[in-house]
């Protein structure tokens, strides 16, 4: 089965872009019916506009297909969301649309399918490359070596790696989801989630990985 056809199979999908205005549907979904719904702030409110919304049948296709787009979304729609993406009506599929710093429950993303990060045409790619090397160095050094880099990480600031290896991080949990428990994958974003919070003490939470990543279980974290 190709990817694309993994991810219309699948009920809903995740996108994180740089700018909500510019994120194109994929292809694959063009030919259903779709509805595109765009909110600064996704609310409760917002909640019961999405499921009432969702209970109504295409009008063309297969599928209706939720287009989803916010840049903030409160902890207690996220919680009304979870039913709605736990047990979606049979004819409707989801596309949330946010952006790569929107702080999502791990409740939520283990019900989504993350496909990548989604960037735009202006994007720089070269940037991708380091967010996706600067997870890769991490987990293929040795334990010394990985504390060596966060001494090294901690003691010059390096804010920016620190979010570059979350990104990486993010990554290759969403492709290798279905080889982890639902314990071990909600342990991972709950604690990563804490990085680069105000208050957060990043050098514990990089040695926390440090420990609970080994090697043999690090794989298609490079394209």
């Amino acid at each position: 089965m190709s990817e694309d056809c993994k991810l219309y199979n699948h009920h809903a999908l995740l996108f994180r872009v740089d700018s909500l205005n510019k994120f194109n549907i994929p292809e694959y979904f063009l030919k259903e019916d779709i509805l595109v719904l765009e909110y600064d702030q996704f609310k409760i409110k917002q909640v019961k506009e999405v499921v009432q919304l969702s209970s109504h049948k295409p009008a063309r296709g297969k599928f209706r297909i939720l287009v989803i787009k916010f840049s903030y979304i409160f902890h207690e729609a996220q919680n009304a969301l979870l039913k709605i993406l736990e047990e979606p009506p049979v004819s409707t599929k989801f596309i949330l649309v946010t952006l790569p710093n929107t702080e999502l429950l791990s409740t939520v993303l283990s019900r989504l399918q993350f496909v990548q990060d989604f960037l735009t045409e202006n994007a720089d790619k070269a940037d991708v490359n380091k967010t996706n090397d600067c997870f890769y160095d991490f987990v293929t050094a040795s334990y010394k070596q990985r504390l060596s880099i966060i001494e090294s990480v901690i003691k010059e600031k390096k804010h920016d790696w620190i979010s570059d290896f979350r990104k990486g991080l993010h990554e290759w949990l969403n492709q290798n989801q279905t080889k982890l428990s639902s314990s071990d994958f909600k342990k991972i974003i709950d604690v990563s989630k804490y990085l680069l919070r105000r208050g957060s003490n990043n050098k514990m939470l990089l040695e926390y990985f440090a420990i609970y990543l080994p090697k043999k279980n690090i794989i298609q974290v490079k394209g």
